[in-house]
C-alpha cells in the first residue's frame, strides 16, 4: 500500500471519529450540569469519568476503522458503510439524552447504538481480529450505558 493511502486511510479514521466526539461536545454543553441534576443509581460514575472514557472509546474506533479501510477483506465495504452509519446514532443520544432531556427516548436510542455497535463490530472482526477486538470496550460500556439510563429513566 502507498503511503498516500495510508495517510488517506489515517486521516478519515481520525477524522470521522474525532469530529462526531467534537459535534457531541458541541451539542450537549449543559450535560455535566444535566447530569449532576438527575437522580442516579448507586453505580452512577463521577460525571468526570464520561469524557475520559469516549475519548478513549473514539480513539479506539479510530484505529479500528483504519484498520478495517487499509485492509483487503472483501467484505471490507460493508463494514466501513455500517461503521459510518453508526457515527450519527451515537451522536444523537447525547442530543436526546442531555439536550432534549428525553430519558425512555434516549434509552430506546441506546438500544438501537447498541445494536449497531455489535452489527459493526461483528463485521470489523471479519475483516481482521484485532478491529473487532479493539470495539469490545465499547459494546461493553453502550451496555453499561444502556442500564445507567434505564436507572435514570426509573429514578427520574
Amino acid at each position: 500500500m502507498r503511503f498516500v493511502d495510508k495517510l488517506k486511510y489515517a486521516a478519515a479514521a481520525v477524522l470521522s471519529a474525532g469530529i462526531t466526539l467534537g459535534l457531541s461536545a458541541l451539542a450537549t454543553p449543559n450535560s455535566r450540569e444535566v447530569y449532576e441534576s438527575l437522580n442516579k443509581p448507586f453505580f452512577a460514575p463521577p460525571g468526570w469519568i464520561f469524557p475520559v472514557v469516549w475519548t478513549l472509546l473514539f480513539a479506539l474506533m479510530a484505529v479500528s476503522s483504519y484498520i478495517v479501510m487499509s485492509g483487503g477483506a472483501p467484505n471490507r465495504k460493508k463494514a466501513l458503510a455500517t461503521y459510518f452509519a453508526h457515527l450519527p446514532v451515537n451522536f444523537l443520544w447525547g442530543v436526546i439524552f442531555f439536550g432534549m432531556r428525553s430519558f425512555t427516548l434516549a434509552f430506546l436510542w441506546i438500544l438501537l447504538l447498541l445494536a449497531w455497535v455489535i452489527c459493526y463490530t461483528c463485521e470489523f472482526f471479519k475483516t481482521g481480529r484485532l478491529a473487532g477486538l479493539l470495539q469490545i470496550p465499547y459494546i461493553a460500556w453502550v451496555n453499561f450505558a444502556a442500564a445507567l439510563n434505564l436507572a435514570v429513566v426509573i429514578l427520574n
